[in-house]
């Protein structure tokens, strides 16, 4: 809070425009002071949110209990909807955000989801390869071990599929923030995996948590598929990436992949927990990749992050 009259507040008057990532009492009251300071500033909210936070927004609003604590929020929350660009990137809440702001007629929804950052892409003197120069990779990327994450559903799925020539990296760090497998830690189960799957001894590689932004997007250049086992996402920014990039996409029906999939049409849905359909989808990829560069992928220009600011967000401002 002390923040707010530090470093923000001073500077109400000179600012165009304020990012702020989600919507708690506090951001709604210092929207409020912002604009009694600054009419013409620009306030844009991320809302960070996936299905089921929609879900209960749409039904409860922004204000539990009652009483002058609760009337006041009431009011806040209604001055900060009204005024500032509310952001939703999961294709499923954004369809609840619309009925919520409806209900409450409010103004300022906005479909934006991550992009790639084609600034820096650009900057780094990288192009997009086609099909015929991409390699026999497949990539996920993200918290190895995490619950949300799902790993050992990947990793089964893998266990089960034949690689031939193909490399698979998992790009991320592990983690132990949850256990995976009824209790079995990221480092046992991968150590069991090798134990079980010997034959897949560098061809399923862990690189670690990548920091160099170049190395990352060569590994999506380079991939013919961007796997995804999670149980959950917002819109995972990976899959923007992988869209852009030309990876197709086997995942589980979690935020931003069907998007990026362009409906499915270039990518397979894969069921929940259920990691021998994932295993078929990749074994027929392996088998015969004909079966998929025929598909329709989707517009490249739909996942740059130039495009978004300028076509889908300035406008609105």
């Amino acid at each position: 809070m002390f923040d707010w009259i530090l470093y923000v507040l001073p500077y109400a008057s000179r600012t165009n425009s304020l990012f702020f990532c989600g919507c708690s009492a506090h951001h709604m009251l210092l929207t409020w002071i912002l604009l009694k300071l600054n009419p013409k500033i620009s306030i844009i909210v991320f809302g960070d949110m996936e299905e089921p936070q929609a879900q209960d927004f749409f039904e409860t609003g922004t204000v539990y209990g009652s009483g002058l604590a609760a009337w006041t929020k009431r009011k806040l929350a209604n001055h900060f909807f009204n005024h500032v660009k509310f952001l939703v990137a999961n294709e499923r809440a954004y369809g609840i955000m619309q009925k919520a702001f409806k209900r409450y007629n409010w103004q300022g929804l906005v479909s934006l989801y991550p992009c790639l950052d084609d600034e820096l892409f650009n900057e780094f003197g990288l192009q997009i390869r086609p099909w015929s120069e991409k390699e026999n990779i497949m990539i996920s990327v993200g918290r190895i071990g995490n619950y949300q994450k799902n790993t050992d559903m990947l990793l089964k799925a893998l266990g089960k599929v034949h690689l031939k020539d193909w490399k698979v990296y998992l790009i991320g760090p592990f983690t132990d923030s949850f256990l995976i497998d009824k209790g079995t830690n990221i480092n046992e189960y991968a150590t069991s995996f090798f134990d079980a799957n010997p034959h897949l001894i560098g061809k399923v590689i862990f690189t670690g948590l990548i920091y160099d932004q170049k190395e990352l997007f060569n590994y999506f250049l380079k991939a013919k598929l961007y796997l995804s086992s999670a149980r959950h996402e917002g819109f995972a920014n990976v899959f923007s990436q992988a869209a852009a990039l030309g990876c197709y996409i086997i995942s589980t029906d979690v935020g931003g992949a069907k998007t990026a999939s362009n409906n499915w049409q270039f990518g397979t849905k894969i069921e929940q927990e259920n990691d021998v359909d994932m295993a078929k989808a990749i074994q027929m990829i392996i088998d015969d990749e004909s079966t998929i560069q025929k598909r329709s992928r989707p517009d490249v220009n739909a996942f740059l992050y130039s495009r978004a600011i300028t076509q889908k967000l300035i406008p609105c401002l």
